[in-house]
């Protein structure tokens, strides 16, 4: 899971952009005590489901994807960048959903834009969940 989420944060920390928005200026999936640069992404796990069949299994992880873009004064004006930035998230499996091989598919399933606190200060967020699947031979007795 570690590796999967390392492998979202490179993705994210290469997104480009329109020329009118600042670029994304790093991802990490290791949180960081404070947010130093901006626009800046954090890889979170979130839940997983494992499903079962008679000689296999398929383990779905969600990771949440947050992008960190500033103080949430002035919210209104910069409504437009962050829809850029929303949809430069939606995008970042385009041309590779496995990740190097590393999953089976890797999507992006929502995106949203709101505002979140991070070491005590709060900050206008554009947020994407991704899904990482992997399908897994094993042996099983009945």
């Amino acid at each position: 899971d570690a590796d999967i989420a390392a492998a979202v944060a490179s993705r994210v920390a290469t997104v480009t952009v329109a020329s009118t928005v600042p670029a994304i200026r790093g991802a990490t999936a290791a949180r960081p005590d404070k947010l130093q640069v901006f626009p800046y992404a954090i890889v979170a796990p979130s839940g997983d489901q494992i499903d079962y069949y008679a000689s296999s299994r398929k383990v779905s992880c969600n990771f949440t994807v947050r992008l960190y873009l500033g103080s949430p004064t002035d919210f209104a004006r910069r409504f437009p960048a962050l829809h850029t930035y929303r949809q430069a998230l939606r995008d970042i499996f385009i041309g590779d959903v496995t990740l190097d091989g590393l999953v089976d598919l890797a999507t992006v399933e929502s995106t949203r834009i709101g505002v979140d606190s991070y070491g005590g200060d709060d900050f206008v967020t554009v947020e994407a969940t991704v899904k990482a699947v992997k399908g897994e031979l094993i042996n099983g007795e009945a």
